[in-house]
């Protein structure tokens, strides 16, 4: 058996794209393909020195290690040769998108754990299918040393949920597979004013899931607690985590310094991509994003109750797509609020 590599690892992460749809739409041929796909993957990262390791994958997802970056970036060359060969009645060739990062980790039992691996998921994320994300520290190793008829295509620096600073990053592309894609879903191209995160926020992974399937179902969050217990913070990572959710952006609003109750709807207003003028603010944002599916987040709301929730109530009201996550000492108490 193959031994687990340590200390400084390359990873690849891999998972496919719209595969939720697809099941949902081919059950039964999915069944097939994805184990044609898994197939290939396990086998793919075998021939090029590597290991698939099946506990750390969820659903169709594929996490494999590496000693040699170089061995990384041919296999994924590879999975994507491999799986555009296949195809599958009605599903079609499965675009699978994949993300190669490389950083120390420490193995625990045959798993992984440590931030490398948080950042080349986050890669992961932003790819589209078909496509091959390269990290700044695995393009160092594997610049001089390139597959035959492999390139790297620089994409710039991108903001990645939940990474502090900005990572550079990269395309691996390769003879006979697609080379042009949009860009990277990353928080850079996003539509938001998220502020960046000057610190990890470690231990609350928990809360974010949480408070991520209550938006699914509920358009008015309210984040309570006492002052510093970090609600600000977690409604900043909350809004990050979900922003491939909201076609027309996350918008975080600073409510702390307000004191005028009347200028909530202006404050909301400044802080959208809506266009300036002397119209009323509330009526502005109604007839402007009437239709939007978007997130504000509403911040320190409690020296404001009552025209928070008047504003909120009426916006929830006129704009069905738009949807409230706010943070309080105390509760908005609107008819439709769910408490966290």
């Amino acid at each position: 058996m193959q031994e687990y590599p340590r200390g400084t690892i390359t990873f690849l992460f891999s998972d496919i794209e719209g595969s939720t749809h697809l099941w949902e739409r081919f059950p039964k041929e999915m069944r097939a393909a994805l184990a044609h796909h898994d197939a290939a993957i396990i086998s793919t990262v075998t021939e090029h020195n590597g290991i698939d390791v099946r506990k750390r994958g969820e659903g169709d997802s594929h996490f494999a290690v590496f000693s040699d970056a170089s061995d990384a970036a041919s296999c994924a060359i590879a999975i994507h040769q491999a799986l555009a060969a296949q195809i599958h009645p009605k599903v079609g060739a499965l675009k699978v998108r994949i993300a190669v990062h490389t950083g120390p980790a420490e193995l625990r039992d045959e798993d992984y754990y440590g931030p490398v691996l948080n950042h080349c998921a986050r890669m992961r994320s932003a790819a589209h299918g078909g496509q091959t994300l390269i990290s700044e520290s695995t393009k160092a190793l594997i610049e001089y040393c390139l597959p035959e008829g492999a390139e790297l295509k620089g994409l710039g620096a991108h903001r990645l949920k939940d990474l502090l600073e900005p990572a550079r990053i990269y395309q691996l592309t390769s003879e006979g597979l697609r080379a042009e894609f949009p860009e990277i879903r990353s928080l850079s191209a996003a539509k938001h004013n998220l502020p960046v995160q000057l610190t990890s926020f470690v231990g609350r992974e928990t809360h974010i899931e949480a408070i991520h399937r209550l938006l699914k179902g509920k358009r008015l969050i309210t984040l309570t607690g006492a002052g510093g217990s970090g609600k600000t913070r977690l409604s900043q990572y909350v809004a990050a985590e979900v922003i491939d959710d909201y076609v027309d952006g996350v918008w975080f609003v600073p409510l702390a310094s307000i004191r005028d109750g009347h200028l909530v709807a202006q404050s909301i207003s400044e802080c959208l991509p809506i266009s300036p003028g002397g119209r009323d603010p509330l009526a502005t944002i109604i007839e402007e994003y009437g239709n939007a599916t978007a997130l504000i987040v509403l911040d320190n709301c409690e020296h404001l109750i009552k025209d928070a929730a008047e504003v909120v109530h009426a916006l929830i009201n006129s704009c069905p797509k738009l949807a409230f996550l706010a943070t309080s000492r105390e509760p908005l108490s609107i008819r439709g609020e769910y408490l966290y």
